[in-house]
C-alpha cells in the first residue's frame, strides 16, 4: 500500500566555502539547492541517479514519531518535483522503513532496496513502473521480502546482471554482530536457487565480528567483487576486504589470497565507500583514520585481487584534507579519469556535506572548487551528502541531509560544470547529422559535420553519468562531413548509455542511445 503526502519545497540560508553560490548552478530550483520536506518529522536521502529521460530521483526514509517509512521523489531537471510520477511526484510506502538504493533499469523501471523494519527486519527490493505504481509482475505486488534464518537483515545495495537477474547485497545478524548477507533473485523477484544452491550466501568473519557490505559491482561474467567493511571482536579498529563471488555463489579462492583482498592501514580505522571498475582496473573510495582524522584513500586494483603497486604508495593513495576530517560515502570517476568523492567533512563545530575531488594520479585535484574541496553548510547545522552522481556534461547533482534539533530534511543540489570538466563547447564547433542505427547491437555509426579541423575522442558513460568505456581513442580529423564507426565491448550490458564527444576538457556533444545485447 502506498502512502501519498504532498511535498513541499524549503528555501533556508546557507553557506558555502570562500565563494558564495557562485558554485551552484541556478538553472536548479533557481537558486542551485533545495530542501525537501514530505510532511513529516525527519527526510533523509541514501541515494539518487539520473535516468534515460534526464529525470531526477531522490530515495531514502521519511519518519514520524510513530512510524518509519521509505521515499522516493522525481525531479525534473529543473529541480521541480515531476507530478506525473504517482500524481504527486512522490511515493512514501509504509512497508519499507527506508530504501538505501535505487537505480532504473534497461525497462525504465525503478529498483529500490531497503528494509521493513527496526526490530526484526528483512530486506527488501521494489520494482516500480515508470508512472510510480509499484509493478505487480514482480513478486505479485511489486515488492519482495527476504529473511534468513529468522535474522535482522537489511539490502544496502542492489544490482542487476547480464541475465537481468537482481543481486541484493547487506547485513546479517542478532542486532549485535553482523555478517554479509548476499542474495539473488530472477527477474520476477523469486529467490534463484542456481546461487548457492539455496540464493543465499552469508560470509562470517567470527562469531564477535561486525562486517558491512560498503559497495559492490558485477563483473562482465557475473562474477560479484564485494567491498567490506570488517570490525574484528579481538581488534580495536575497521579493515577493509574484498571478496570475488562466482556467478554459482561460490568464493572464488583465485581471488587476492585465498579468495579475499584485505587493505589495513598501519593498523588504523579503515573504511571504504565504494568500488568502480574503468579501463580494466578495479578503484576503491575510502578513509583511514590518523590522528583522529579521517583522510581519503584511493586504492587500485588489477583483476587477480592484487594492488597496483605503480599507482600512489604500493597501490594507494593517502590524501589528508588540511586540518579537516572528511568522511565519504560514495565516489564516482569523470570522463578525465579523476575522482569525486561526496561524504561530509568538519575542523570543529557541525560537519559540512562537501565533495571533494582527487586527481587521476591519487592526489588533491586543486582545480574543482576551492583548493579541492566543495562545503555545504545550512546555518551552521549538522549536514552530510550521501550519493550524487556526474551529468555526461560535468554538472554534479548530490543528495543527502540536514539535520538541526527539529527535524531532517533532504539536501538536493546541483553545482555547475566548469568545477568539474572545464567549458562546454556543446554543438558549436560540430554538428551531428546521424546516429543511426539507435537503438544499436555493438556497432553504430555517428555522422557529424565538423567547422574545423578538430581533434577529439569518444567515450560512453551509463545513465547515472558514470564513466564506462572509450570508444574511439583521441585523433584528428579534418573538417567537413565525416562518419566515425563505434564499436563497445561484447560484454556491455543492454540499457541506456549517453555517447559523449570530448576534446580535450571541452564537451562538444552528447547521444542518448539504447543499446541492445543480443
Amino acid at each position: 500500500m502506498n502512502r501519498i503526502l504532498t511535498v513541499f519545497m524549503l528555501t533556508l540560508p546557507f553557506i558555502i566555502n570562500g565563494q558564495g553560490n557562485s558554485l551552484l548552478d541556478s538553472s536548479f530550483n533557481k537558486i542551485g539547492y533545495k530542501l525537501l520536506d514530505l510532511g513529516n518529522d525527519d527526510e533523509k536521502a541514501n541515494s539518487c541517479f539520473l535516468s534515460a529521460k534526464n529525470k531526477i530521483y531522490v530515495s531514502g526514509g521519511s519518519s514520524t514519531s510513530s512510524s518509519d517509512r521509505g521515499f522516493i521523489t522525481r525531479l525534473n531537471s529543473n529541480g521541480l518535483v515531476d507530478s506525473s510520477f504517482n500524481s504527486t511526484g512522490t511515493i512514501i510506502n509504509s512497508t519499507f522503513y527506508s530504501i538505501y538504493d535505487s537505480y532504473e533499469d534497461a525497462n525504465n523501471n525503478i529498483i529500490v532496496a531497503g528494509i521493513n523494519g527496526f526490530s526484526r527486519q528483512n530486506m527488501l527490493i521494489g520494482r516500480i513502473l515508470e508512472n510510480g505504481t509499484f509493478d505487480k509482475t514482480f513478486s505479485g505486488d511489486g515488492i519482495q521480502e527476504i529473511n534468513y534464518n529468522d535474522q535482522e537483515d537489511a539490502a544496502k545495495r542492489v544490482k542487476e546482471d547480464t541475465k537481468g537477474r537482481y543481486v541484493v547485497a547487506g547485513t546479517t545478524g542478532d542486532g549485535f554482530y553482523t555478517d554479509v548477507l548476499i542474495s539473488r533473485l530472477d527477474h520476477a523477484g523469486n529467490l534463484d536457487k542456481s546461487f548457492n544452491q539455496t540464493g543465499f550466501l552469508v560470509l562470517n568473519f567470527g562469531p564477535k565480528d561486525q562486517s558491512y557490505v560498503a559497495d559492490f559491482l558485477i563483473t562482465n561474467n557475473n562474477k560479484i567483487l564485494l567491498l567490506i567493511n570488517h570490525y574484528a571482536g579481538t581488534s580495536t579498529s575497521y579493515n577493509i576486504n574484498c571478496f570475488l563471488i562466482n556467478e554459482n555463489g561460490t568464493i572464488d579462492s583465485t581471488y587476492g589470497m585465498k579468495g579475499k583482498l584485505m587493505i589495513d592501514i598501519n593498523d588504523q580505522t579503515d573504511g571504504g565507500c565504494s568500488i568502480l571498475q574503468a579501463d580494466g582496473a578495479f578503484w576503491i573510495g575510502g578513509y583511514t583514520t590518523k590522528s583522529n582524522r579521517n583522510q581519503i584513500i584511493i586504492a587500485k586494483l588489477d583483476s587477480l585481487g592484487h594492488l597496483d603497486a605503480n599507482f600512489g604508495n604500493k597501490g594507494i593513495s593517502i590524501n589528508p584534507i588540511g586540518s579537516s576530517s572528511m568522511t565519504p560515502t560514495s565516489m564516482k570517476i569523470t570522463s578525465d579519469k579523476s575522482f569525486r568523492l561526496s561524504g561530509r567533512i568538519s575542523t570543529s563545530g557541525y560537519p559540512d556535506a562537501c565533495i571533494v575531488g582527487i586527481s587521476s594520479k591519487g592526489t588533491i585535484d586543486s582545480s574543482f572548487a576551492v583548493n579541492g574541496v566543495f562545503q555545504f553548510n545550512r546555518s551552521n547545522k549538522t549536514d552530510h551528502f550521501n550519493s550524487f552522481f556526474i551529468y555526461p556534461t560535468g554538472q554534479i547533482i548530490a543528495a543527502g541531509f540536514s539535520e538541526d534539533s527539529i527535524d531532517d530534511k533532504t539536501i538536493i543540489l546541483k553545482l555547475k560544470n566548469k568545477i568539474n570538466v572545464g567549458v562546454i563547447d556543446q554543438y558549436k564547433t560540430i554538428s551531428l547529422t546521424k546516429f543511426f542505427p539507435n537503438p544499436f547491437q555493438h556497432n553504430a555509426t555517428i555522422e557529424m559535420n565538423l567547422k574545423e579541423s578538430l581533434e577529439f575522442g569518444i567515450r560512453l558513460f551509463d545513465e547515472s553519468g558514470k564513466y564506462v568505456t572509450e570508444l574511439v581513442p583521441n585523433k584528428s580529423y579534418n573538417a567537413g562531413l565525416i562518419e566515425v564507426p563505434i564499436e563497445v565491448p561484447n560484454q556491455l550490458r543492454s540499457g541506456n548509455y549517453i555517447i559523449v564527444i570530448q576534446s580535450k576538457n571541452k564537451i562538444l556533444a552528447s547521444i542518448k542511445t539504447k543499446f541492445l545485447n543480443q
